[in-house]
C-alpha cells in the first residue's frame, strides 16, 4: 500500500466528535485527537469508535501490517506479536476468524492459524500468539515485539471494575452484571476505573510499566491507550430518543463515555475550586462521589461556593498540616474510619468507659429534597426526594445543589442526607489515653468491639486524658435498582422548568373539612421542578382573579391496573391498588392511626365523583411502583363512587396538606368557573398555564345516603319503612348523641318500585319514617308484600335530593 494511500473504509479526516483520553496535568483529561502525520491518522483515531465503527478492523490491519512489513505500520517484519483477548475463543472468533479479523483483512501474504499451538504464522515467518486474559500467567516469560489487546472500558454500573468486560443488556442472551453489583448506575465506578489505569501506566520506567531493555520504550505506551466506547450519536438525544434508537436504556449502565467522561469527581471539583481561587491544593484523597458539573452563577468566596457540596454530600472538613502551612482536608464521612482498641478506652470517673446519648426525634426532618440539574432533560432543574420518615416532626429540608447529576445519583444523595440527619442524633462520649492525641475533630473512628458503628469526632478536651465527643455516622445507603430514562413526552418531567403548564387536578370532595363547604373543593398540582403555582378563577373568559398560591407539589399517581368496585364499612381485602408514583413515597400505618384518618387518598372514577379511600399497608414493589392493601373504601359517604371502581391510568391523589382548598367562594358553590393554573411570575398564556372548567362545593353539600333500611307490616295491613339518617357534619360528636342534621329542615324523598323496576309511588316525609295505610298498600300491592323495592334520599336545603339508598327489603310480618 503506498504511503499516502488510505483504505477505502477510512474517511478523509478524523471526526470532530472523536476524542482521545490522554495524560496531561491531571490523572485524566480530554483533548482533541491530535493530527499526526497523514499516514498515521487513520490508525489512531478510529480505535475510539463505538460498535461497528471499525476498531477490530483497524487492529487487524495493524497486526497484519506489522507482520507483513507494510507501510505505514512498519518498514521491517515485526515478530512475535501477542494477541490478547478475554478468552482464547474470543481471540479466534473475533480477532482472527471474525468478519473484521486478521484473516479477513489479509488480502495477500495470508497467514495460517495453527489450532493446536494457538498461533498465526505468516509465510515470511512472522508469528502472532493467542493469549487469554483469564490466564495472565501465560504472558510471563515470552518476549514480544508488539501486542494487540482490547481497549480499556468499564460499565457505568455499581461494582463495574469487578468485571469491566461485562455489558448489561436485557435484550442480549449474554447480558450480565459485574460480580457483586446491585445494578445501580454508577458513573463514579467507570471514572475510577479509568483514572486508576492511567495513573498506573503513567509510571513509565517503574516496576508498574518498565522500559524495554536498552530502549526508552515502555511496556505500555500511555499515549496509545484507548477507551471504549465513544458514540457518534449526539448526547443527550442519544440515549433518550427511543423513537430513533432502541438501545438507549443500555447507555444508563453501559460502557459509553458520552455524557460521562466530561464529568467531575467530587475530589477533583473541590481541588479545581481551590485552584481558581489561587489557594494551596487541599487534601481530597478521602473524598468519594461524582457529579457531572457545577455552576457558579455569581461571584462568591470559596466558602460560599463549596458549602452546598459539603452540606449535601456530608463532607467533613478539618484543618491539618502545620501552623505555617495549614492544609484543609476534605473527607467523606464513611471513608476508612480509624479503628481504636476498645480495651484502650479509659474508665470514666462517673459514666464508665463510654456513654451513648440520643437526641429528640421531633427536631429531625421527615423528608429531604435535593434540587439539581439533569443532563438528560437539557440541564433543567429537577428534584429528588428521600423516603419520607414517619415521626413527630413534619420538617422538610431543602438542599439546593448547583450541580448536574443523574436522577438516580440525586435520589441516592437525598437518601444519604436524611440518613445523616437521623444518625447524627446519636452521640458518644468516651475517654482515651494521651497516646491518641493525634486524633482531631472531624476524624471518623470505630471501636474494634463494634466495628460497624462509625463515629465522627466533634470535640476533644485534653486534660490528663482525651475526652472525646462524637456523633454517629450514617453508612451509605444501598444503590437503587436498574435506572430508567426520563419519559420523552409532554409530562412535567419532560417539559422541565419552562416547558409547559403543571398537571392540575380539581377535586370536589365530601365534607372532610368541617369549616366550610367551599373549603372541600381542593386543588392538586404537580410540576417538575416543584415551584409555586398561581391559581386564578373567573366565571367568564376574562376577569380572572388570583385565588391562592400553591407552594409545592402534591403526591399524584396513576393506577397501573383497574380497581374493581369494593365494599364500604369494612376492610376491602379482595382488591389492591397498583399505582405508579413519579415522586415521593407512601408508608404503612398502624390500625389506630388509620382509623384516626391517616393515609387518605382520592381516586378518580370514570364519569363519576372522586372516591375517598384509605390504605393501611404500602409496599414499593419496584422503583416508583406501589401496591396498597387493607383498603377502607367509600369513606366520607363516597360508597357510590366505590361501587363504580376505577379504570387503569386513573389518577390518585394523597389527601394531605399538599392538597389545599382551591379558593372557591361561598357564593360560587354550584357555579361553573374557569380556572387557570401556572407558575408564579410567568406570562398568562397556554404555554405556562393549564386551563380547566369545574363546578365546586356541590359534593360537600350533598346529603349522604341513609342506612339501616327496614320494612315492617302492621296487623291492620299497613306498612312502615324506617331508616337511620347520616350526617355530613359532626365528626367528634359524642357517641351517645344523635348525628347533627346538617340541613335547615329534615326531609326525605321515598320512591317505591314494582317487580319490573317501574316507579309506583313517591312521597316525602319529615322524619326517618314512612307509613303506608292499608288502603294504599292494597292499591299498590294488592296484599301485604313479602318484600319492598324502595329508594330513599335525604333532601338538602341547597342541593336538593341527596345520594340514594336503594334496596329490596324483606317485610317483617307482625
Amino acid at each position: 500500500m503506498p504511503e499516502n494511500a488510505r483504505p477505502p473504509w477510512c474517511p478523509n479526516e478524523p471526526s470532530t466528535l472523536v476524542r482521545r483520553a490522554a495524560l496531561t496535568s491531571g490523572p485524566l483529561a480530554l483533548r482533541e485527537a491530535q493530527k499526526p502525520p497523514r499516514h498515521q491518522r487513520w490508525s489512531t483515531w478510529l480505535l475510539l469508535g463505538g460498535r461497528g465503527s471499525g476498531k477490530t478492523r483497524a487492529g487487524a490491519e495493524w497486526v497484519h501490517g506489522l507482520a507483513s512489513a507494510v507501510l505505514p505500520f512498519a518498514r521491517t517484519v515485526t515478530s512475535p506479536i501477542a494477541l490478547v483477548g478475554e478468552t482464547l475463543a474470543d481471540v479466534r472468533e473475533v480477532m482472527i476468524d471474525g468478519p473484521a479479523g486478521i484473516l479477513a483483512c489479509a488480502r495477500y501474504n495470508r497467514p495460517v492459524y495453527e489450532v493446536t499451538r494457538r498461533r498465526l504464522v505468516w509465510p515470511n515467518g512472522a508469528v502472532a500468539q493467542a493469549f487469554s486474559a483469564h490466564d495472565p500467567g501465560s504472558l510471563r516469560g515470552p518476549q514480544f515485539a508488539a501486542a494487540w489487546c482490547d481497549e480499556l472500558g468499564c460499565p457505568a454500573v455499581h461494582a463495574g471494575p469487578n468485571q469491566p468486560n461485562v455489558f448489561p443488556d436485557p435484550k442480549s442472551a449474554e447480558s450480565a452484571q459485574p460480580h457483586f453489583s446491585n445494578g445501580a448506575r454508577s458513573d463514579g465506578a467507570q471514572r475510577g476505573f479509568v483514572d486508576a489505569h492511567f495513573a498506573h501506566w503513567a509510571q513509565v520506567g517503574s516496576a508498574a510499566n518498565p522500559l524495554a531493555p536498552g530502549t526508552s520504550t515502555p511496556m505500555v505506551d500511555p499515549g496509545r491507550m484507548f477507551l471504549w466506547a465513544w458514540d457518534a450519536r449526539p448526547f443527550p438525544e442519544f440515549p433518550r430518543n427511543g423513537a430513533i434508537w432502541g438501545d438507549g436504556e443500555n447507555w444508563l449502565t453501559g460502557h459509553w463515555l458520552n455524557g460521562r467522561l466530561g464529568g467531575a469527581p467530587l475530589a477533583g471539583l473541590i481541588a479545581a475550586v481551590f485552584a481558581d481561587h489561587g489557594l494551596p491544593p487541599p487534601d481530597v484523597s478521602a473524598v468519594r462521589g461524582t457529579v457531572l458539573g457545577m455552576s457558579v452563577d455569581r461571584p462568591a468566596g470559596i466558602r460560599a461556593t463549596l458549602e452546598p457540596l459539603v452540606d449535601t454530600f456530608g463532607l467533613v472538613v478539618t484543618d491539618t498540616g502545620t501552623e505555617d502551612a495549614p492544609i484543609l482536608r476534605f473527607a467523606s464521612e464513611a471513608y476508612r474510619p480509624v479503628t481504636l482498641p476498645a480495651d484502650a478506652v479509659c474508665l470514666g470517673r462517673e459514666t464508665g468507659n463510654r456513654r451513648l446519648t440520643t437526641g429528640q426525634a421531633d427536631e429531625l426532618p421527615a423528608e429531604v429534597v435535593v434540587r439539581y440539574r439533569d443532563a438528560l432533560t437539557d440541564y433543567r432543574m429537577q428534584t429528588a426526594r428521600s423516603h419520607r420518615r414517619e415521626g413527630p416532626s413534619a420538617r422538610l429540608v431543602d438542599l439546593n445543589l448547583p450541580c448536574t447529576l443523574d436522577g438516580d445519583a440525586a435520589r441516592h444523595v437525598a437518601e444519604a442526607a436524611i440518613g445523616r440527619f437521623w444518625a447524627g442524633r446519636d452521640g458518644l462520649r468516651l475517654e482515651l489515653p494521651v497516646r491518641f492525641a493525634g486524633l482531631e475533630p472531624g476524624d471518623v473512628i470505630a471501636l474494634d468491639d463494634v466495628p460497624s458503628n462509625h463515629w465522627r469526632i466533634t470535640g476533644i478536651d485534653l486534660t490528663d486524658r482525651l475526652e472525646v465527643t462524637a456523633v454517629s455516622v450514617h453508612g451509605a445507603p444501598a444503590g437503587a435498582a436498574r435506572p430508567s430514562l426520563p419519559a420523552r413526552d409532554a409530562s412535567p418531567e419532560a417539559l422541565g422548568l419552562f416547558g409547559g403548564p403543571p398537571e392540575a387536578l380539581l377535586l370536589d370532595l365530601p365534607m372532610l373539612d368541617q369549616s366550610a363547604p367551599e373549603a372541600n373543593f381542593r386543588i392538586a398540582l404537580r410540576a417538575v421542578p416543584a415551584r409555586p403555582q398561581a391559581v386564578f378563577a373567573s366565571p367568564g373568559a376574562d376577569g380572572f382573579e388570583l385565588r391562592r398560591t400553591v407552594p409545592g407539589n402534591a403526591l399524584i399517581g396513576r393506577l397501573t391496573a383497574p380497581l374493581a368496585p369494593g365494599p364500604s364499612g369494612r376492610y376491602d381485602r379482595a382488591n389492591a391498588i397498583e399505582l405508579a408514583l413519579p415522586s415521593g413515597e407512601l408508608a404503612s400505618v398502624a390500625e389506630d392511626l388509620l382509623l384516626a384518618g391517616r393515609n387518605a387518598i382520592a381516586i378518580e372514577v370514570a364519569n363519576g365523583p372522586f372516591e375517598v379511600a384509605q390504605f393501611r399497608f404500602a409496599e414499593e414493589v419496584a422503583p416508583g411502583r406501589w401496591r396498597l392493601t387493607a383498603l377502607l373504601r367509600g369513606q366520607a359517604g363516597t360508597e357510590d363512587a366505590a361501587a363504580l371502581g376505577a379504570p387503569a391510568d386513573a389518577r390518585i391523589v394523597v389527601l394531605d396538606d399538599r392538597v389545599p382548598a382551591a379558593g372557591l367562594g361561598a357564593t360560587e358553590i354550584g357555579i361553573a368557573l374557569n380556572w387557570r393554573i401556572g407558575p408564579v411570575g410567568r406570562t398568562f398564556s397556554d404555554r405556562y398555564f393549564a386551563t380547566l372548567s369545574a363546578t365546586g362545593g356541590v359534593r360537600a353539600l350533598t346529603p349522604l345516603a341513609p342506612v339501616h333500611l327496614r320494612a315492617k307490616a302492621g296487623v291492620d295491613g299497613s306498612l312502615a319503612l324506617r331508616w337511620v339518617r347520616r350526617s355530613r357534619l359532626g365528626f367528634g360528636t359524642p357517641l351517645a348523641a344523635d348525628a347533627p342534621l346538617g340541613e335547615d329542615v329534615e326531609r326525605y324523598a321515598v320512591t317505591l318500585f314494582d317487580a319490573g323496576g317501574a316507579s309506583i309511588h313517591a312521597a316525602e316525609t319529615g322524619t326517618p319514617l314512612l307509613e303506608l295505610d292499608p288502603s294504599l298498600v292494597g292499591s299498590l300491592y294488592g296484599a301485604t308484600p313479602s318484600e319492598v323495592d324502595c329508594e330513599i334520599r335525604q333532601i338538602g336545603t341547597r342541593i336538593g335530593a341527596g345520594l340514594p339508598a336503594r334496596a329490596v327489603l324483606p317485610v317483617d310480618l307482625p
